[in-house]
């Protein structure tokens, strides 16, 4: 129902009047019922003419009741996108997502360390402070190529991938670079995912990197820095790593998100055969590549 333009212009010389105010008797809640009961189409109840009011308020105020948000909030204009909205869903999307994401991740952790510790013939799975430590050891102590991770991090030359395998090393540190393989979920169909590569030749097909020119072109060598019989214990060590780097931009860090791959398997528990090998690759030379737009980034 279309409401008569004296509600309206009322409602709006009110809020005009006391801008983020409760509307109460004492500045003329008692006035605008009456306005409203009086030019109302149909007769209303007062029950009806108060909804009408809160409605009319929250409509040209831009948003409910101001005077009950945190003070460091503003208030959104007449006309701007809704809460639902494309544009506010991706700004919501952007805090939300990365905090539920974290509590799935650890809740999952959780109940596959208490699985793996109840029922493992294997090595114990670390706790997060023992992975930690472990990461702060690599970090402190591991040379990368002859210098300490901690001091190598600082170097604007310096890019480097960290991965996890159970191959050996030659055939899997620079696998990232190809567009082979994918991480398919246990129980969902292949039909013909691919990896995207991080890096590709900046030419006018956009040629993949192979392994054998990332060695000799791009320069990359590649160092193991943790093993482990467990791949939870592993793939946690990955994860934190990737974790503690993952600030730097895309082109210093060589992967897109955080531990994407397998992160546990029960059969290191009852049939424990595998050895899962951390490594980072590395090179000094990506950077200037780069800048020489000799190579691209694929975002």
């Amino acid at each position: 129902m279309v409401l008569a333009a004296a509600i309206t212009e009322g409602v709006k010389a009110w809020l005009d009047e006391f801008p983020g105010q409760e509307c109460t008797k004492l500045n003329g809640r008692e006035g605008l019922l009456q306005l409203i009961m009086t030019h109302s189409h149909s007769p209303r109840t007062i029950e009806s003419a108060q909804r009408c009011l809160t409605g009319q308020l929250c409509r040209y105020r831009g948003i409910i009741h101001p005077y009950k948000t945190n003070h460091a909030y503003h208030p959104k204009l007449l006309e701007a996108p809704a809460k639902s909205s494309v544009e506010e869903q991706k700004k919501s999307n952007a805090i939300w997502n990365p905090i539920k994401t974290m509590r799935l991740k650890t809740a999952r952790y959780e109940a596959a360390v208490k699985w793996h510790n109840e029922n493992s013939n294997n090595d114990k799975a670390l706790s997060y402070s023992e992975v930690e430590e472990v990461v702060e050891n690599i970090i402190s102590s591991v040379k990368i190529g002859g210098e300490f991770l901690h001091a190598l991090i600082h170097d604007e030359s310096f890019s480097m991938y960290v991965g996890l395998t159970k191959r050996g090393l030659p055939e899997e540190d620079l696998r990232w670079l190809t567009a082979r393989g994918f991480n398919l979920q246990e129980g969902r169909p292949y039909r013909g995912q691919r990896c995207r590569p991080v890096l590709l030749w900046n030419d006018n097909e956009s040629s993949e990197i192979t392994m054998n020119q990332g060695r000799y072109y791009l320069g990359f060598l590649s160092e193991i820095v943790y093993e482990s019989g467990v791949l939870l214990n592993a793939s946690r060590v990955e994860d934190a790593i990737q974790t503690k780097f993952d600030d730097l931009p895309l082109g210093r860090k060589l992967w897109r998100c955080v531990a994407k791959g397998k992160s546990s398997d029960k059969k290191d528990a009852t049939e424990p055969k595998e050895v899962y090998k951390v490594f980072i690759t590395y090179s000094t030379k990506v950077v200037d590549l780069l800048n020489k737009k000799q190579i691209k980034i694929q975002h």
